[in-house]
Order: C-alpha cells, then structure tokens, then sequence
C-alpha cells in the first residue's frame, strides 16, 4: 500500500508537535519496506538528530501527486554505513492531503543562457540572436529571479535552459516563463533582477527543481 503511495527521494518536513513557532527538520524518502518507511535522520549544523522514537511529531511529505500530513510513530532508529535512518509506522487511515499550493524557495548561483524571449504586444517579436548568460540568485519549483545586463519588459515570454546539481550530478533543465517585473540594482554592476513565472516546463524538469530546492535547503540547514 504504501509503495503505491511513496517513493524514495521524496521530501519530508518534520515538526516536533511540542514546540512552537515554525520549527521543523528536513528529511527524505530512502526506502520502503512493508509497513515501514525508512527515511533519514534530519542533520542540524552537521550532526544528526536523535528525534526521540514514539509519537510527538508531524510529517508532511511530498510526493509528485500531492503532500501527506501524518502523524507516525518512530519505531526505532539505524544506521547503514554513514547514512542515519528513522523507522516510521504509518497508519494509513491518518494520513489527509494538503492542498500544494505554494513551492519552497530558495536563494542561489546559478549560471542560465537566455536561448530565446517574445515580446508582447501588437506583435509579437522573436528575437534569436541568443543565447545570453545570466544567473539565477532564487529559485523554486514555480518561478526565479535572475539578473542580468538587460531589462526585460515585463510580460516577456522567455526560454532558458540551466544546469543543477542534484545528487552530485549536473542536471540539464529547461523552462519557459513569464517576466512579472523587471528593476535596476542601481549599484556599479549596472544589471537588473527580473521575477520570472514558470509557464511550460515538463513535470521531470520541474520535479528536478524541487529535488534540487530541497538539496539545498537540507545543505544550508546542516551547515
């Protein structure tokens, strides 16, 4: 059943049901077994967490589909080679979707080529003499900012391609999108940041880029 559910690599946020605020760890799929799901231990400036085994936490977890809130128990936890586990039992009946409605975000480097964009209007113009290199400095799985020498028009359909480390593997992902705004630093670089709104890209790509979203938000809290 779970199998049917689950996979690994998906994501999971895990909220200590006795703390408050907005506290939680970051985890993930690793392997299902029966009536068992394995995951990660979360790891907090580079050490990893003992969550305490029993029920005090909540899990959402975020599959392809759709993302389940749960509240598990932790049978016991493990070790294989260097990687941490957490046993979780999860009863099925407890499980209750939650709406996806917004991606999680996050700032970066990351090298793009603009390969083509349209400008709205009257007429709509195409203009190939391209590509041109810019950088990502935010992203999620539903838009970015990006900076460059150019202004882009706001309504601007762009297409770029990038490449992103998922799993210590560079991965080719491409995107098309909407410019929502477009604003001058007005420093010495002499560029803009532009707000881009994902139009079209496959559901792989865009898979790619929350597994990749999520890479890094696990590296940035384990530093």
């Amino acid at each position: 059943m779970l199998e049917n559910i689950f996979q690994p690599g998906d994501k999971v946020k895990i909220y200590p049901v006795h703390k408050k605020g907005e506290t939680y760890y970051l985890s993930q799929v690793e392997e299902i077994k029966g009536e068992e799901i394995l995951i990660s231990a979360p790891i907090k400036l580079g050490r990893v967490l003992p969550l305490s085994v029993g029920k005090g936490y909540t899990f959402d977890i975020y599959t392809d589909q759709a993302i389940y809130r749960t509240n598990p128990e932790i049978v016991k936890r493990s070790r294989e080679g260097n990687l941490f586990l957490l046993h979780i039992k999860i009863d099925v009946d407890d499980m209750r979707k939650i709406q996806r409605r917004n991606y999680f975000r996050i700032d970066c480097l990351v090298p793009i080529k603009i390969t083509d964009y349209i400008i709205e209007g009257p007429k709509k113009e195409l203009i190939n003499d391209l590509p041109e290199e810019a950088v990502i400095v935010n992203i999620s799985g539903g838009g970015f900012k990006f900076l460059t020498k150019n202004q882009y028009e706001k309504g601007t359909t762009i297409k770029l391609q990038m490449e992103l480390e998922i799993r210590d593997e560079l991965v080719e992902v491409f995107v098309e999108g909407t410019v929502i705004d477009s604003e001058s630093l007005y420093d010495a670089s002499k560029r803009y940041v532009n707000r881009v709104k994902i139009i079209n890209i496959s559901p792989r790509h865009r898979e790619q880029i929350i597994r990749y979203v999520f890479e890094q938000q696990v590296k940035q809290k384990g530093k």
